[in-house]
C-alpha cells in the first residue's frame, strides 16, 4: 500500500492503522515528513499573503499618504501634528504618529497586523507576533522619508530568501511537534494494550501513532485554512487521536492465555 492510500485508510480505519503496525520505520517517518508538511502549510501561505501586503501597504502609503518627515536623534520629527491611520484590506494597518498617542504596547494589544512608525519606535506586528524597534539602536543620527522608501525597496528582492528559511523552519516545528506527540500518544497506548490484553510492542504502537494524527491533523488543516478558531482545540486534538489509536489497538489479536 503506498502513502496515498495509506493516508486515505487513515481517516476512517483503526483496522487498516492497525495493520501498519508492522512496517519499515522510514516509511513511517517518510509520512509523518509529509503530514508536516500539509499541517504547516496554511500558517506558511498567511505568512506569505500577510508579508506581501504588509510590504505593499508601507511602500504605497509612505509614497502617497505621509508627509515628509525625519528621524533624528532617535526621535520621529515631522510637521504634520495628528496621527494618520490607514486601514487596509484584510485588517492591516498603517500608524505615522509623532504626538506619542499610540504606543507599542497598545498596538500590541490590538493584534491587528500593523506597521507603526511611532514617536520613538518602530513596530511591526503579523499574526499577533510584536517585533518593537527603538530608533536609537539603528546606529543611525539621521534618516529621511526618502531613506525609507529606498529601503523597502531594496528589502523586496529579499523576500524570498526569508520565505525559503520560514518554510524550512516552520516544517522543522511542525514535524519536531508530531514526533513528540506521536511518542506521547504511544506511551498512551500501551495502557490500552494491557487494559484489553493485546499482543503489540512499543515501536508498533509508536508506528500505529503515526498514522492515528491523520484525521484530527486533516481537520486542523481545514480550520487553518478557513481562519477559524476551534474551542477546545487541544482537548480535542488529543481526544481524537486517542480514540482513533485505542480503536487500532482494539483491532489487534489478543494474548492468548494458557
Amino acid at each position: 500500500m503506498n502513502i496515498f492510500q495509506q493516508f486515505v485508510k487513515s481517516l476512517y480505519s483503526p483496522k487498516d492503522i492497525a495493520g501498519f503496525r508492522n512496517q519499515k520505520i522510514g516509511k513511517t517517518i517518510l509520512y509523518i515528513t509529509i503530514l508536516s508538511l500539509f499541517a504547516m502549510l496554511p500558517v506558511f501561505i498567511h505568512l506569505i499573503q500577510t508579508m506581501n501586503l504588509l510590504v505593499h501597504t508601507v511602500e504605497h502609503t509612505l509614497k502617497n499618504d505621509v508627509p515628509d518627515f525625519e528621524i533624528q536623534n532617535g526621535q520621529l520629527i515631522t510637521e504634520n501634528k495628528q496621527p494618520i491611520i490607514i486601514e487596509q484590506d484584510h485588517n492591516v494597518f498603517f500608524i505615522f504618529d509623532n504626538t506619542g498617542e499610540y504606543t507599542p504596547e497598545q498596538i500590541e494589544k490590538e493584534k491587528n497586523n500593523t506597521v507603526a512608525i511611532l514617536r520613538n519606535h518602530f513596530v511591526v506586528q503579523i499574526n499577533g507576533q510584536t517585533e518593537t524597534l527603538p530608533y536609537s539602536d539603528l546606529g543611525i543620527n539621521k534618516i529621511a522619508k526618502m531613506d525609507l522608501e529606498e529601503m523597502v525597496d531594496s528589502v523586496k528582492p529579499f523576500l524570498i530568501v526569508f520565505y525559503i528559511i520560514f518554510f524550512i523552519l516552520f516544517l522543522v516545528i511542525q514535524f519536531a511537534t508530531h514526533l513528540v506527540a506521536i511518542t506521547v500518544l504511544a506511551a498512551g497506548g500501551l495502557l490500552f494494550k494491557n487494559l484489553m490484553g493485546r499482543k503489540v510492542l512499543f515501536g508498533e504502537l509508536w508506528n500505529m501513532s503515526a498514522y492515528a494524527i491523520t484525521l484530527i491533523t486533516v481537520f486542523f488543516i481545514i480550520m487553518d485554512f478557513l481562519k477559524v478558531t476551534v474551542p477546545f482545540a487541544t482537548l480535542i486534538r488529543w481526544g481524537v487521536m486517542g480514540i482513533m489509536l485505542f480503536l487500532a489497538v482494539k483491532e489487534l489479536p489478543k494474548v492468548k492465555t494458557v
